[in-house]
């Protein structure tokens, strides 16, 4: 079974300015994969 977590909380995703470059990490049982790329925002809820 896969699990997923996330660093941080939906309070720090706020603090983060549309525009940012960010850089996401994904994790998989085959290995992991990063890439970066610009931040557009977060609906909420």
């Amino acid at each position: 079974m896969l699990k997923t977590s996330a660093t941080g909380s939906g309070h720090h995703l706020a603090q983060i300015s549309a525009g940012s470059v960010i850089d996401i990490e994904v994790v998989m049982p085959a290995g992991s994969k990063r890439l970066k790329t610009e931040y557009v925002g977060q609906l909420d809820g």
